[in-house]
């Protein structure tokens, strides 16, 4: 009875002992995935005043000011913000400052054009380039470019009704004149 007895108890711890080890096993892993994942993934390599690298196709000085949009046809937010983006290319402008608004793709360019029509997105310039190479990070990123290639503004990630208001004002007036 003694042997039943003792063999029941390690049973039982056994069990115990290996039910504990899942637990802090997975304890252990959905802290790193969530708390780790919940950070902000958005470390931006853009900096305001920065010059944006050359990006093919695209023709800086044809326009006062330009607004490119870092895109990627997979990404939920981006996807999300195609409403935001389509009513971008019609809102009025001012004749002596306008904008260009131009998207970017890491995707091959057939591709991504394809996208933009299955999109309904309006725009004629569009580019596929490795975003390593512009310090984009994340998409959808929003970037702000003077007529120099100089980084202006940036937004990056899905964007607030705040954030969303700061780019329509920041394309559709003038920057105020600086007192000499």
């Amino acid at each position: 009875m003694d042997q039943a007895k003792t063999q029941r108890y390690m049973t039982i711890a056994t069990n115990i002992a290996v039910l504990l080890a899942s637990i802090v096993i997975i304890y252990t892993c959905a802290w790193s995935y969530f708390v780790k994942r919940s950070k902000s993934q958005l470390t931006p390599g853009l900096h305001k005043g920065q010059v944006l690298a050359p990006l093919p196709s695209y023709d800086y000085g044809s326009a006062t000011q330009y607004l490119l949009i870092a895109m990627n046809p997979n990404c939920s937010y981006c996807n999300e913000g195609m409403p935001f983006y389509r009513e971008l290319t019609r809102l009025p402008q001012p004749p002596d400052h306008p904008t260009r608004i131009m998207a970017s793709f890491q995707i091959p360019l057939e591709e991504a054009n394809q996208y933009i029509k299955q999109q309904q997105f309006d725009i004629n310039t569009v580019a596929a380039v490795d975003f390593r190479s512009i310090n984009v990070s994340a998409t959808p990123s929003i970037i702000l470019i003077d007529s120099n290639g100089k980084i202006m503004d940036f937004w990056i990630g899905q964007l607030s009704e705040d954030a969303k208001q700061q780019v329509i004002k920041a394309i559709t007036m003038p920057p105020a004149k600086s007192i000499s």
